[in-house]
């Protein structure tokens, strides 16, 4: 490189140097509030719109709370009435049992009666011929 161009390359980097402060400031100054304000506006929008969804969402779980309220209910009564239909089915099964023993007790003693009746029968064909 010649001379000339070292010192006019070293000239613009001198007043480079020189004018970014001012310039860094100049621009930094004028933007810095408006982004501060940009920036607390989107907050505050942020903020309302979270309150609202926030909202709206306890709204809809309040809603879906009900329903889920609703049917914990009808399953109950679901669960009472099944349970009252087992207690009386849990009563009735003694008295069906007894009524079944004294059925089969009356099937074996008409069988008895039956083998009886065919043995005198079978004597009287047996006599009579």
């Amino acid at each position: 490189m010649k001379k000339k161009q070292i010192k006019y390359i070293g000239a613009v980097a001198a007043a480079l140097l020189a004018a970014a402060p001012i310039l860094a400031s100049s621009i930094s100054a004028t933007q810095t509030p408006v982004y501060a304000a940009t920036t607390a506006d989107n907050q505050a929008q942020k903020a309302a719109l979270t309150h609202d969804d926030y909202q709206s969402a306890v709204d809809t779980l309040k809603g879906k709370l009900g329903d889920l309220d609703q049917q914990i209910q009808a399953a109950q009564r679901t669960i009472d009435d099944t349970t009252e239909k087992v207690q009386a089915a849990q009563d009735a099964y003694p008295a069906a049992d007894d009524k079944v023993t004294k059925a089969q007790d009356a099937s074996d003693k008409a069988e008895q009666g039956l083998k009886q009746v065919t043995s005198v029968l079978e004597k009287a064909v047996a006599d009579a011929m």
